[in-house]
């Protein structure tokens, strides 16, 4: 399937986004076409934003930038702080791996969501990683092949 446009996937995370104390920039091409299976590498943009979302202090914002480099398509969040703890970001694709530290999931998610986006996109021939984002908070970036090997 071709993939369509995250426009939607931002429309549908902004109510709650704002719900929670942070705006959202949304930077797109007008196309960007990549064979893909749409509705897992949709559940990989929710997820991410979901995550910025549950950890970001409020008031904050979120970024989403979408862009061609050669022939991939390149995709990132971006947020405002906190950041991950020094020494985390290795460790964020790892199964059950949480960086606030507790064990409860009251102050955050399952710790599959990112490993489970990873595994979507190296299925479609891409990357993913984390950094630091120069907003202060964590930048997630995933590469897609504009076409399916």
């Amino acid at each position: 399937m071709w993939w369509t446009s995250p426009r939607r996937r931002s429309r549908i995370a902004r109510p709650a986004l704002e719900a929670a104390g942070l705006d959202i920039d949304c930077a797109f091409p007008e196309t960007l076409p990549v064979i893909c299976d749409r509705l897992r590498i949709a559940q990989v943009i929710d997820n991410l934003l979901q995550n910025a979302a549950r950890h970001t202090d409020a008031p904050g914002m979120v970024r989403v930038a979408i862009w061609r480099d050669g022939n991939f398509a390149q995709v990132s969040t971006e947020d405002t702080p906190p950041a991950a703890p020094d020494g985390a970001l290795p460790q964020l694709f790892d199964r059950f791996y949480r960086a606030e530290g507790s064990r409860s999931r009251a102050l955050g998610g399952s710790g599959l969501g990112l490993p489970v986006s990873e595994a979507i996109v190296k299925a479609h021939g891409g990357t993913i990683t984390a950094t630091a984002s120069d907003l202060g908070g964590l930048k997630v970036t995933f590469t897609l092949p504009e076409t399916r090997k």
